[in-house]
């Protein structure tokens, strides 16, 4: 999978924002929300170091080009993706209302690879990575 196929597709230019972490980088960011917001909220938000899939180069942000959003799930870029993205191998990895199945708060442009047939699959029946794995691969 050619990742500049998802990133110039439907008319729109998308960017990865946040990309490949390293574990010291993912460290110094799990310490700072720590720090922030306390551990328990941290761990709803970032990773711990060793645990994040931005180590594993899997996932990472992508956000559309230049463009700044009062209600970014209303974007023509958001509603693209949200119907194409599967198409290409990739699924929205932390969704809205499935914080409880995921561990982790929504995250809008949070995007995960995981091959054209599982995200297939993923996308037909609405559901998480963590069901995915848990029904079809374990």
């Amino acid at each position: 999978m050619d990742l500049s196929q998802l990133q110039n597709s439907g008319g729109y230019t998308f960017v990865v924002s946040d990309g490949y972490r390293s574990y010291s980088e993912q460290e110094e960011m799990y310490n700072s929300y720590v720090k922030s917001y306390g551990q328990s909220e941290a761990d709803e938000i970032v990773a711990r170091p060793g645990h994040s899939e931005y180590q594993t180069g899997l996932s990472f942000d992508l956000m559309p080009y230049n463009k700044v959003f009062e209600d970014s799930k209303l974007s023509e870029e958001y509603l693209w993706l949200k119907d194409n993205a599967y198409k290409y191998g990739f699924i929205f990895r932390y969704e809205e209302g499935k914080e409880n199945l995921t561990g982790f708060r929504a995250s809008t442009w949070r995007l995960r690879y995981v091959g054209e047939s599982a995200s297939t699959l993923i996308y037909n029946e609405n559901i998480t990575f963590e069901e995915y794995y848990a029904y079809f691969v374990k």
